[in-house]
């Protein structure tokens, strides 16, 4: 195409959209303003039509609706995208690094030794599941949980798999990792649940999980009874053992030592396993939360200090934010910059210790 051609088809462009803006509905105006550009911000309620209803009570629909996860470096366009005039019309984005190079700037790349990677993380399709800049879903997912599973893994057959019930597949990432995994088939070091209900013979990747699982299965080996291992298992839900006494189960499972009749036997002492790790999983989400709302006041704090010239007291709280597990990584690297600029400003005033 000439180039006073291209200069006429985009001023035909731009009249067009001039003229839509003067008479067009505000849902038209959206439309053609989403069209030629990024970023244009939902119209009032339309981020619900994002998530079509799947008429179930699903608790990931709740007071985190009308807002979007948003993107931590989203406030900073040329972190990602530099400072390149974007061409107009261009449908190519300017990135500063390709993907999934860009990606692993600011996140940790998933490491699969000798376990194993998910599809996606492997060929560095990162935004096969997540949306780069906002979404509704957490983890910035393109889509909720099971659908965004559902796009790769044909729901059919998921539903033949022990474990796999109709509730099951509200939660997939509960036993499920979404990058990657030392254990076969993704699970998650600690969903040992999944292996002892399938009956898994290969080791899980738990290394501590394993040896319990190998004691439990010479004790039974050298004459321990049925009731005797359940017992025992049971004995360590109470003492909130609860690895030890899945392990029992695994290890009860795996040699099949035990009759039809001793079945209900088992998958009771195996829903009294599952309601305590219910608790525990609870209780965990509880203290990660706390943990977290604990660690964005004293980074409040910290930066507050920060600017008022209180530097050693910045710096401990800055410190005491980058030794934590709940801090995000993008937040750290962030602190780190502030601890910088702490340590060349007190080293030139001579008061570093």
């Amino acid at each position: 195409m000439t180039c006073s051609r291209l200069r006429f088809v985009r001023t035909l462009s731009v009249l067009a959209g001039v003229a839509c803006m003067a008479s067009c509905t505000d849902k038209e105006r959206h439309r053609t303003l989403s069209f030629f550009f990024d970023g244009v911000p939902p119209l009032p309620g339309q981020v619900f039509e994002e998530m079509p209803d799947d008429g179930t009570m699903n608790p990931r629909r709740r007071r985190v609706e009308p807002t979007w996860y948003l993107h931590e470096p989203q406030a900073n366009c040329e972190r990602c995208h530099g400072n390149q005039k974007q061409e107009n019309f261009s449908r190519q984005v300017n990135l500063v690094s390709p993907l999934p190079a860009l990606c692993y700037e600011c996140h940790d790349m998933p490491q699969g030794g000798n376990g194993w990677v998910h599809g996606p993380v492997a060929s560095g399709q990162c935004v096969t599941c997540h949306e780069p800049h906002r979404s509704l879903n957490r983890y910035l997912l393109k889509k909720p949980e099971p659908q965004i599973c559902f796009q790769c893994h044909e729901v059919t057959s998921l539903k033949t798999l022990p474990g796999h019930d109709l509730a099951s597949f509200q939660t997939c990432l509960d036993c499920h990792a979404g990058h990657s995994s030392f254990a076969k088939h993704l699970l998650k070091a600690g969903s040992v649940a999944s292996n002892a209900r399938q009956g898994r013979t290969e080791p899980t990747g738990d290394a501590r999980f394993d040896a319990f699982v190998a004691t439990a299965q010479a004790d039974i080996q050298a004459g321990q009874t049925l009731p005797a291992a359940l017992s025992s298992a049971l004995r360590h839900v109470e003492s909130s053992e609860l690895v030890q006494a899945r392990a029992i189960l695994m290890a009860i499972r795996l040699g099949s030592a035990y009759s039809e009749q001793d079945r209900p036997r088992v998958l009771g002492v195996e829903t009294a396993i599952e309601a305590a790790e219910k608790t525990v999983v609870v209780q965990q989400q509880v203290d990660r939360r706390e943990r977290a709302e604990a660690m964005a006041q004293v980074y409040y704090n910290s930066v507050n200090r920060y600017r008022s010239g209180r530097l050693q007291e910045a710096r401990v709280g800055f410190e005491t934010l980058l030794n934590s597990d709940v801090v995000p990584v993008t937040i750290k690297q962030a602190i780190k910059k502030y601890v910088a600029d702490i340590d060349q400003r007190l080293a030139e005033e001579g008061t570093l210790r």
